[in-house]
C-alpha cells in the first residue's frame, strides 16, 4: 500500500493528532511519526512548494525508497459508468481491476485506495479531514444517522403532498423548511442549530473561491505525435513521454496529465473555454509552459 505523505502533512496542518492522521490517511501511526519528523528535518510543511508531486515528496523524505513500485491507476471513467448499472458494486469493480492488473503484470491499489480517491480530493479541496468511524463502535455513527432521519421527516416528508412545476420552486421550498428546521429550538438545551452555528462560525475556515469539481480519471497512451486522445479531443504533452501511459484527470474546466504521480501538463479554465467546446478530433498543441499552465494556439481540425 502506497503511503500518502501529502495527506499526512495536510492533516497535520489542520491540527489533528497522530492517531487521527493515521486513521484518516490509512497508515500506521509510526509512519505518521516518521513522516512528520523527516518533513521537519527537511524544512517541509503544508502547503508544499508549488508543483511538488507526491513522488517528489516521497523521494525527498525517504531517498532510499525512490525506486518504490508504481501502482496502476484505475480507470475512474469506467468505474463511474459501470456504477450506473444495476447490481454493480465497487467491490466487484475492484476485483475486476485486480484481475486486469494481474493480466498486465501491473501492481494494483488496495480496495480502500481504489474506493476513496474522490473522497480524499474533496477533503483536500475544502481543507478538512475525513476520519473513519471506529471498528465495532456503532455510537460513532448514531448522531449523523439520527440527524439524517430527522431532516428527512422535517423536510422531505413534509413536502410529500406538494407539487412543483420547476426545480427552482422545489429548491425554494426545501430552503424554507431547512431555515425553519435550523431555527427550531432544541428540546433538551437552550438555543437552536442556527445559534450554535453562529458561535462555531468564528472558528471555521472560509470556503474556497471555487467549489469542488467532481473529476474523472482516464488512462491514455502518448502517441508518436506526442498527443493524447481525451473525449475525442487531442492534447499535446512533452515529447519525452511518447509511447508512455499517463493518467488524465478531467473536470469541466481543467485537464491534468500525470506520469508516475507527477504532473506533466495542466490546462487552466481560461484555456479550456475554447477547448472543451472544440470540434471532435481537434488537436491542441502546447506552445509553451509557464508555472504549470500551458499556452495553446487555436484548435486545428484534421
Amino acid at each position: 500500500m502506497t503511503t500518502n505523505y501529502r495527506e499526512i502533512l495536510r492533516l497535520k496542518s489542520l491540527g489533528l493528532n497522530k492517531t487521527d492522521i493515521a486513521s484518516a490517511a490509512q497508515c500506521a501511526r509510526n509512519t505518521v511519526s516518521a513522516t512528520l519528523e523527516w518533513a521537519k528535518a527537511c524544512g517541509l510543511e503544508w502547503p508544499l512548494p508549488e508543483g511538488m508531486s507526491g513522488k517528489e515528496l516521497a523521494e525527498k523524505l525517504f531517498p532510499s525508497a525512490a525506486g518504490k513500485t508504481v501502482f496502476k491507476m484505475p480507470d475512474y471513467a469506467h468505474v463511474h459508468h459501470e456504477m450506473q448499472r444495476h447490481g454493480v458494486t465497487l467491490t466487484l469493480l475492484w476485483l475486476e481491476y485486480c484481475d486486469q492488473c494481474k493480466a498486465e503484470g501491473a501492481v494494483p491499489y488496495q480496495s480502500t485506495q481504489f474506493n476513496n480517491r474522490t473522497y480524499q480530493e474533496l477533503a483536500e479541496h475544502y481543507e478538512t479531514a475525513i476520519i473513519p468511524a471506529r471498528v465495532r463502535t456503532p455510537k460513532d455513527k448514531a448522531a449523523v444517522e439520527g440527524t439524517v432521519g430527522i431532516i428527512s421527516t422535517y423536510i422531505l416528508a413534509a413536502l410529500r403532498n406538494r407539487q412543483f412545476l420547476s426545480l427552482q420552486g422545489l429548491n425554494e421550498a426545501v430552503w424554507d423548511r431547512l431555515e425553519s428546521f435550523n431555527h427550531k429550538p432544541f428540546q433538551k438545551r437552550e438555543g437552536s442549530r442556527s445559534a450554535a452555528f453562529s458561535e462555531e462560525k468564528l472558528f471555521l475556515r472560509p470556503l474556497p473561491v471555487h467549489p469542488y469539481e467532481l473529476a474523472t480519471w482516464k488512462v491514455a497512451t502518448v502517441g508518436p505525435n506526442y498527443h493524447i486522445a481525451v473525449d475525442r479531443m487531442n492534447y499535446s504533452v512533452p515529447f519525452e513521454y511518447i509511447r508512455q501511459k499517463v493518467d488524465v484527470r478531467i473536470t469541466r474546466s481543467t485537464i491534468e496529465v500525470f506520469y508516475k504521480q507527477a504532473v506533466v501538463i495542466f490546462l487552466s479554465p481560461s484555456i479550456l473555454i475554447f477547448t472543451m467546446s472544440g470540434c471532435s478530433g481537434s488537436f491542441r498543441t502546447t506552445v509553451g509552459i509557464t508555472a504549470g499552465i500551458s499556452i495553446s494556439p487555436p484548435c486545428l481540425s484534421l
